[in-house]
């Protein structure tokens, strides 16, 4: 029987200076955040174009556990514990750097929490808390607010 691994969702402050404003924010369910998943000692993440990143290549990368680059640790939480064995979960990153390109990176619709979302969803574990997602959830709406045309019983009709 294999041994379940725990899942963490290490959370940063996006950039080096958004601490204060997260301060402000996260009180009331918000916040400007980068994130990545930790599982069997090594954090992965997604970001888009860097002096780091080929353009083309994947956006799909890994740190030490609370250490991403250009971004300030803030906090980690337990996300549950993964049945899928060391050598399988090599394999799902390995698909997941083919599915997550670099050039497809935005920072509302397809983002580090975007990522971390559909890895904990094939990790089998409960995924990111809503006080981390609802700053890119308000902004994609905002955006999105200029394409609706019509509502009928609560729904919105697109162009």
């Amino acid at each position: 029987e294999r041994a379940p691994e725990p899942v963490l969702l290490n959370i940063y402050n996006l950039g080096k200076r958004t601490r204060l404003l997260n301060q402000i924010l996260r009180p009331l369910g918000s916040g400007v955040f980068h994130c990545g998943i930790q599982v069997f000692g090594m954090e992965w993440a997604f970001g888009g174009p860097s002096p780091c990143a080929r353009q083309g290549g994947t956006g799909v990368f890994a740190c030490h556990p609370m250490q991403c680059q250009n971004h300030v640790y803030s906090e980690t939480v337990e996300l549950g514990n993964t049945l899928v064995p060391f050598t399988d979960c090599g394999s799902l990153i390995a698909i997941l750097k083919l599915e997550w390109r670099v050039d497809d990176y935005n920072a509302v619709r397809n983002n580090c929490i975007d990522f971390v979302e559909e890895l904990c969803s094939r990790l089998g574990v409960v995924g990111v808390p809503d006080w981390v997602k609802q700053l890119p959830k308000t902004a994609d709406a905002l955006v999105r607010g200029g394409e609706t045309v019509c509502c009928v019983n609560g729904d919105a009709s697109q162009r």
